[in-house]
């Protein structure tokens, strides 16, 4: 046990009282707030959450009070020699390389505590990532990556309630975003971005998704509409009843839905014209995700199903989970390759595989939050993005 006085507050308590745990230490005071603290060598830090932070280099004989950014400190910590990391409440981080002298913003890889968080690469190093703004008082935050995403700068946008973000190619990109919302497009790869609204077949797009850089679907009110020219035009298709969503290849097109008795799927290769049944059925909801030309999967995190000839027929596969949770769902599906995949759900589940969907493994990811999107660069990078700001990303394929 180290005995340090303690800050000259002003307000009533007792001695700081630090002790060793291996690297752990703790400290107890009497103080009408959180408190946390964070040493190095004889040197300690002493945050008064929300409030104030201290710093004594001779067990407390004499405390400096540290200078800290405008903003409500959540924890100040030592990172290295001299070099203190600052914490607010949303997340954000502020280093000094000179003992709170002066702070300076950085955005590395982060987990926020924001309402909502959208992740796109236009390829394996170029990205953009979105924070929801504070209601609607500010635009959303726009941050930008040029080195797979271990270091983000702040760009200026002036979007409000971001819903999605897709780059179909290093250049081309689309944000729906707005209330209402609407379509924006990028030619130079997020430099500039203007309304789609002559793209689109409709004002009232509800939601846009390309299954590759050529294929792509709006959702719309009534109809939806497709691309197959990497969004330069559109044109409108109409689903048999009850099907609200679309897996697409270039072969043959996937739409899925409630017929009103059961979840079933139906098949074109004639971009719409013709429908034809397929034996894909199921009582509950089912995610389809096109993987390449042939191969579909469809499933949820009980149940597994995979169609090699274009969506016609379906045979059982190995599920991701023997006896899910109710209400849990799988959220998303993509493959690196032929073998390597990954299925994100609710619950903060995360499922690998190397055999083709033969078999799945279950991957730690950190957080019991919902994972909706799994974007995949190669067999070994990938990011994951999902509720309440949660970001993850792998280069090392999850493991």
């Amino acid at each position: 046990m180290v005995e340090y006085s303690r800050p000259a507050m002003g307000n009533p308590g007792s001695a700081l009282t630090v002790g060793r745990r291996g690297q752990l230490r703790f400290l107890r005071m009497n103080w009408p707030g959180q408190i946390t603290s964070s040493t190095m060598g004889d040197s300690l830090i002493v945050n008064f959450v929300g409030r104030a932070a201290y710093l004594t280099d001779d067990l407390g004989q004499s405390w400096q009070k540290l200078r800290l950014p405008d903003v409500l400190s959540d924890r100040v910590e030592f990172v290295g020699d001299g070099v203190l990391e600052l914490t607010d409440y949303l997340g954000d981080k502020y280093v000094s390389e000179n003992r709170g002298d002066s702070w300076s913003q950085v955005y590395a890889t982060p987990f926020w505590k924001s309402d909502a968080s959208l992740v796109s690469f236009r390829d394996a190093k170029n990205g953009y990532m979105f924070r929801n703004g504070e209601w609607s008082l500010h635009p959303d935050q726009m941050l930008s990556t040029t080195d797979g995403g271990q270091t983000w700068s702040k760009v200026g946008t002036p979007f409000y309630f971001v819903h999605s973000i897709q780059f179909t190619s290093a250049d081309v990109g689309w944000i729906h975003a707005g209330l209402p919302a609407q379509l924006f497009k990028t030619m130079n790869g997020g430099k500039t971005w203007t309304s789609a609204a002559a793209d689109a077949p409709s004002r009232e797009v509800q939601g846009i998704k390309f299954d590759s850089p050529r294929l792509g679907w709006m959702v719309r009110p009534e109809t939806h509409a497709v691309t197959t020219d990497g969004g330069q035009s559109w044109q409108n298709i109409t689903m048999p009843a009850g099907m609200n969503s679309l897996a697409m290849s270039d072969e043959s097109w996937v739409a899925s839905g409630w017929d009103g008795t059961r979840v079933r799927a139906v098949v074109t290769r004639d971009q719409g014209k013709t429908w034809a049944a397929s034996t894909l059925q199921s009582d509950e909801g089912m995610l389809v995700k096109a993987i390449s030309k042939k191969v579909f999967w469809a499933g949820n995190l009980g149940r597994a199903m995979r169609s090699e000839d274009g969506g016609f027929t379906w045979t059982e596969a190995s599920a991701p989970m023997a006896d899910p949770t109710p209400g849990w769902h799988m959220r998303d599906i993509a493959f690196a390759n032929a073998d390597i995949g990954w299925i994100v759900g609710d619950g903060g589940l995360v499922f690998s595989t190397r055999d083709a969907g033969k078999s799945w493994k279950v991957q730690s990811s950190g957080t019991h939050r919902s994972l909706r999107k799994i974007q995949v660069m190669d067999a070994k990078t990938a990011w994951i993005s999902g509720d309440f700001g949660t970001v993850l990303a792998t280069t090392t394929g999850g493991d």
